[in-house]
């Protein structure tokens, strides 16, 4: 089912960057490098996800 969208519709289109600067790589955090509260919440991750590791979206936004 489609919401109504209110207004006339007529928009400026965002030219803007979407995404982290890209001056400043990402860096995943690997597990065994975490400090002990990362650590944690990785295991939590893990845990509340049901998996065995921490995907690269978790480590990525660890930083």
């Amino acid at each position: 089912m489609a919401l109504p969208v209110s207004g006339d519709g007529n928009t400026t289109p965002f030219t803007g960057r979407r995404g982290p600067n890209a001056e400043v790589p990402i860096v995943l955090i690997e597990t065994h490098h975490a400090d002990p509260d990362t650590q944690a919440v990785f295991d939590d991750v893990k845990s509340t996800r049901g998996l065995p590791f921490v995907n690269t979206d978790y480590r990525a936004l660890s930083r």
